[in-house]
């Protein structure tokens, strides 16, 4: 058989047929032969007198194909023969298609990758953009908001220095028109005194009313002045309130007299010899509350008590006159005398309420005033 070196058989030989023989001049058809084919051949195979070896289905790579004959007296040729030879790949099969293989996935990896890191870089850029948009139109309102607030600002101080003015200048005001009113009131007392003619001395009554009710309005101007401007102080000094309450009553008992209604004055027992507040606040609420009841009664009877409780001191005041209802009561102590839309039947005595129930939650020792 031939021994070339180096035999390449091509790619796609799916089956490989190696023939062999051995030379005998005496009894040829007795020779017996072995074969194996390194490496995948692991011992020799027995081929008896056949003289052709099969392989199917060989991996690509390199094989040494030995056989070794005996004659017919048993002896076998140890040396034998043997070919090398290589079976080629096919492309796919190669080193280079595999590194070819690894480069593709490799460079598919890295544009994935690239793709992956473009599209973050794009939706990082976008998100910042967004985020600066946003950051703008916030820097913009906060900026709009600053400005309004600063306006704002301005305003209300400006606001509460004309407020102060005018509450100023109200008090000013009535405070100045209150000397001479008093001394018209007392010259008119004192001509009331004098002889006159039964019309002269009813024109000098209306004009003391008049004067009476100017004062009267006067007086309430001037406290919610004080209240606004924030100038009306209360003093927080012991005082017998059955005195203030009794100096009261006594100072209405001729108006109520001169007009003909009877004033009926209760007192109820244990009442506090001594509290703590300012008697002529006190005083003057009581006056108030009396007064305005007198002045919008034109007959019958005003009644005024007190009940005393365990943390406080009840007054009340009951008349026969036009009264006010419930809901009106409720509105005059909620909004400013200025701000009540009622009729001019009772804006005075809503004035007079209003003030008085400022006055009394300032006391330092709240007395509860509730009106029927």
């Amino acid at each position: 058989m031939a021994t070339t070196e180096g035999l390449k058989v091509p790619a796609g030989n799916r089956s490989l047929q190696i023939e062999y023989t051995g030379l005998s001049l005496r009894a040829p058809d007795k020779v017996q032969f072995r074969y194996r084919l390194l490496p995948f051949d692991k011992e020799w195979v027995d081929a008896g007198t056949h003289r052709a070896a099969m392989y199917t289905n060989l991996s690509p790579g390199s094989y040494r194909f030995q056989v070794t004959a005996s004659n017919n007296d048993g002896v076998w040729n140890e040396s034998g023969a043997s070919i090398a030879f290589e079976i080629l790949p096919h492309f796919y099969q190669t080193t280079a298609f595999l590194f070819l293989c690894l480069s593709a996935l490799a460079g598919l990896a890295w544009g994935v990758h690239s793709l992956r890191l473009q599209s973050l870089r794009r939706s990082n850029h976008e998100l910042e953009q967004r985020v600066a948009e946003r950051t703008s139109r916030l820097e913009d309102a906060n900026r709009e908001m600053t400005e309004l607030i600063e306006k704002l600002e301005v305003a209300r101080n400006q606001a509460e220095d004309a407020s102060r003015v005018r509450s100023e200048f109200v008090a000013n005001v009535s405070h100045e028109l209150r000397t001479p009113l008093n001394g018209i009131l007392g010259l008119v007392g004192l001509t009331l005194s004098t002889s006159l003619t039964d019309q002269q001395e009813e024109y000098l009554r209306l004009t003391a009313q008049s004067a009476d009710s100017l004062l009267y309005v006067l007086n309430d101007v001037l406290d919610f002045s004080k209240i606004d401007a924030g100038h009306l102080y209360i003093d927080a000094n012991p005082f017998n309130p059955k005195a203030t309450v009794t100096d009261a009553v006594k100072l209405l008992m001729p108006h109520a007299a001169e007009k003909g209604l009877d004033l009926r004055h209760e007192i109820a027992p244990g009442f506090p010899e001594v509290v703590l507040g300012d008697a002529a606040r006190l005083r003057q609420i009581l006056l108030n509350l009396i007064g305005n009841a007198m002045k919008f009664t034109k007959q019958g009877c005003v009644n005024f008590g007190y009940i005393v409780k365990p943390d406080e001191i009840e007054f009340f005041v009951e008349d026969s006159g036009i009264g006010i209802s419930p809901e009106m009561q409720e509105e005059i102590f909620k909004l400013r005398p200025t701000k009540l839309l009622i009729p001019r039947s009772i804006f005075r005595k809503g004035m007079t309420l209003l003030a008085s129930d400022h006055i009394n939650h300032m006391m330092p020792s709240k007395k509860k005033i509730n009106i029927r």
